[in-house]
C-alpha cells in the first residue's frame, strides 16, 4: 500500500538525479511511497505504473532501468521473485514506528550479491560511481578530508544532503546477466576515452574533444545507459555488450557526418551562423534527435 514519505529540498538539486529524465525523477519519488520501511518493493513495472502513472501513457521499466544505471535503486532477484531496493532510503526517510516490518528479502540474499565486503554489504557499481580503492578510506562526495576523517573515512550522508547515492551498491555477478530482461545494473562501465576517440576519429571537422570534465562524463554516462535501456521502435535493444554499444556510437557519429545542418553544408538561419556542433551537443537529447530524426538508418 502507499505510504506518506518525506521529500527534502536536496532532491531538486542533486546533480546526478538531474541527469535522469523528468519521468524518471518523478518515478523515483513515487517509489518511496510504494516501498516498505526498509525501502524495498516488488519489481513489477506494470503494477508500479498502475500505482504511479495510471493516467499517463508511460512505460515504467525504462524509468527503473534509468534509475538503476545511476545507482538510485538496485534491482535484484531472490529465487524466482524480482525486487527493488531504494539504495539510500533509510538515510533520507524515517518510517513510522508502527509500520509493518519488511517481508521482502534483502539484496544480500540474492545470488551473486553480498559477501564481497567485510561487513557483508554489496559494493558500489554503476556508470557514475567510482570504485573504491583497496585499503583506502572512501570520502563522501562533497565532504573534504577533515570531515571524512571525523567519520572514520566512511561515506556518510547527512539528513539534508544533496547526495542520494549510498556507499553500498552491489556489483552483480555474471549469472545475473542471464535475466530475460536486461537489467540496468549490468550495464558495462562507460568507456569515456573510447567514446571521445570515436568522435575525434569520425568527425575531425568538428571541434576537437580533449578534456574529460565531470559534466561531459555525466552526459556520456547518460547516453551510454540510454543505448542499453531505451528500446528501438521495433522493441529490440540497440546493444547488449560494450562492443555493440561502441559500434552504435561509431555509427551515430558517422550519421552525424551526413547531417548537412550540423556539418555546415547548408546556409544557417540568422543567429546560428557561427554555431558549431561538438561532442557535448551530440551527447545531448537535442543532438540525438537532430541526428536520428534526420536519418533513415534502421537502428534509429
Amino acid at each position: 500500500m502507499a505510504r506518506a514519505r518525506n521529500i527534502k529540498p536536496g532532491f531538486f538539486k542533486n546533480e546526478d538525479l538531474a541527469e535522469c529524465t523528468s519521468w524518471a525523477r518523478l518515478c523515483f519519488a513515487g517509489l518511496w511511497t510504494l516501498a516498505d520501511r526498509e525501502g524495498r518493493l516488488e519489481d513489477r513495472p506494470k503494477r508500479i505504473k498502475g500505482d504511479l502513472f495510471a493516467y499517463d501513457s508511460i512505460e515504467v521499466d525504462p524509468l527503473l532501468c534509468e534509475l538503476a544505471s545511476f545507482g538510485f535503486i538496485l534491482r535484484y532477484q531472490v529465487e524466482a521473485q524480482r525486487y527493488i531496493q531504494i539504495t539510500a532510503f533509510l538515510k533520507h526517510q524515517n518510517p513510522h514506528h508502527k509500520e509493518q516490518p519488511s517481508i521482502i528479502p534483502s539484496p544480500e540474499k540474492s545470488p551473486g550479491l553480498g559477501g564481497h565486503g567485510t561487513d557483508g554489504k554489496p559494493e558500489a557499481s554503476g556508470p557514475c560511481i567510482e570504485a573504491k580503492a583497496p585499503g583506502k578510506p572512501q570520502a563522501s562526495p562533497g565532504l573534504d578530508g577533515d570531515e571524512c576523517a571525523k567519520h572514520g573515512g566512511e561515506t556518510v550522508l547527512i539528513p539534508d544532503s544533496l547526495l542520494l547515492i549510498p556507499d553500498s551498491l552491489e556489483k552483480p555477478s555474471a549469472s545475473s546477466s542471464a535475466a530475460p530482461t536486461r537489467r540496468a545494473s549490468t550495464i558495462p562501465p562507460c568507456p569515456y576515452g573510447a567514446i571521445k576517440d570515436l568522435y575525434n576519429e569520425a568527425l575531425p571537422e568538428l571541434p576537437f574533444a580533449k578534456t574529460m570534465v565531470d559534466t561531459r562524463k555525466r552526459a556520456m554516462s547518460r547516453r551510454w545507459a540510454w543505448i542499453f535501456t531505451e528500446p528501438k521502435t521495433d522493441g529490440t535493444r540497440r546493444a547488449t555488450t560494450a562492443d555493440e554499444a561502441l559500434a552504435w556510437m561509431r555509427d551515430y557519429f558517422e550519421r552525424a557526418r551526413g547531417n548537412d545542418f550540423l556539418m555546415k553544408r547548408i546556409p544557417r538561419s540568422v543567429g546560428h551562423e557561427n554555431w558549431n556542433c561538438d561532442l557535448d551537443f551530440l551527447l545531448s537529447d537535442k543532438g540525438l534527435m537532430q541526428v536520428l530524426e534526420k536519418t533513415e538508418a534502421a537502428t534509429a
